[in-house]
């Protein structure tokens, strides 16, 4: 005899259910960066931004994010003069909808870039360190054909 079959879910995802992640907690999503990583590229490690940069824009790329989607993000922060943690809650809270929005790697993006943007916001000396990260994602996004 067959061993029982696994109760199947029927129905729709219910509303604000977080989707499953693989991975040891704190890692990122897709393994592209963990916590101490961002953590290092935010305090100025250029290293580990372009580490970070390399692996996640190849990943987006593979996931079919469009350039504009990235840049949008990095043209508001190049507009910050200075350190304003207002804007960059903002700008988290425009992140969580494009990725609502459009999902796949648009929902990528915004798992490494909240908790940075979160951080950004509450110590202005991480806000190079973010336009660094985001610069290097861009550039490795563009670099591996992304358009």
């Amino acid at each position: 005899m067959y061993p029982p079959k696994p109760p199947q879910r029927s129905g729709p995802p219910q509303r604000g259910a977080q989707p499953q992640r693989s991975g040891p907690p704190g890692a990122a999503p897709h393994s592209a960066a963990s916590e101490g990583d961002i953590e290092a590229a935010l305090r100025g490690n250029a290293s580990k931004a372009v580490e970070i940069g390399h692996r996640l824009g190849r990943s987006l790329k593979e996931q079919g994010l469009a350039s504009s989607q990235i840049r949008g993000v990095l043209d508001e922060l190049q507009r910050l003069q200075e350190h304003d943690p207002n804007a960059l809650q903002m700008l988290r809270a425009k992140l969580a909808y494009a990725a609502g929005r459009h999902g796949g790697g648009v929902r990528v993006l915004q798992g490494i870039l909240d908790p940075a943007l979160k951080k950004a916001a509450s110590n202005k000396a991480y806000l190079p360190g973010l336009k660094n990260l985001l610069e290097a994602i861009v550039s490795y996004h563009r670099f591996y054909g992304g358009k």
